[in-house]
């Protein structure tokens, strides 16, 4: 393998780079540059994104569906955008190997944002989603306050953008898996949430 210091780095280069990855790391390719990911972030944190993930996953179980759910430790390659990230929510209804370390066609994704995180979350990695010909939904969500932004594919090339913010009761459509997600899901156990709106 040839090293290599400086960016840009290609995604057949990273692919290779990954092999070396310390056990316990993540990394992201994001415009030719890798970037060590934080693990273990709070409590709040893996909450939200273990409430996220139970409440698609039980939608999804009841209904028969054949869509998996993933937390945290999938990663989802972007080749249009020479891109690879670790989500913290993915959802994809294609087949899976077990073994696989790649989803390539997640229909949602869902970042929980931070302070170390919000800009690329809300930047970057939007811009790079957007380019995933089979993702339906992008999901943001915020830890200190109830509120979740989304962005929908309407159709092929039209996204709309979706704001929860209003009382834990409201809820949205989670399109191209068919489940509703609230803001009582998202931040079930949370009261500190509510208590700092």
């Amino acid at each position: 393998m040839r090293m290599r210091s400086d960016p840009p780095w290609t995604l057949a280069e990273y692919e290779e780079l990954i092999q070396e990855m310390p056990e316990g790391e993540r990394w992201e390719l994001i415009g030719g540059r890798i970037y060590k990911m934080m693990v273990g972030g709070t409590l709040g944190h893996a909450r939200i994104v273990g409430n996220i993930g139970f409440a698609i996953s039980r939608q999804l179980r009841e209904r028969g569906s054949p869509c998996g759910v993933f937390q945290e430790a999938a990663r989802v390659q972007v080749d249009a955008a020479e891109a690879t990230f670790f989500p913290d929510v993915v959802v994809t209804c294609e087949d899976t190997d077990d073994a696989a370390r790649v989803v390539r066609n997640p229909v949602l994704l869902v970042e929980v944002l931070s302070r170390t995180t919000r800009e690329k979350d809300e930047t970057i990695k939007l811009a790079a989603y957007r380019e995933i010909p089979s993702l339906r939904a992008y999901i943001m969500v915020e830890q200190g306050a109830p509120m979740v932004r989304a962005v929908i594919r309407t159709d092929d090339s039209l996204w709309t953008w979706v704001h929860l913010e209003e009382g834990m009761a409201e809820s949205m459509q989670l399109p191209g898996i068919d489940v509703t997600l609230s803001l009582a899901d998202v931040y079930a156990g949370l009261s500190q949430v509510v208590a700092d709106r």
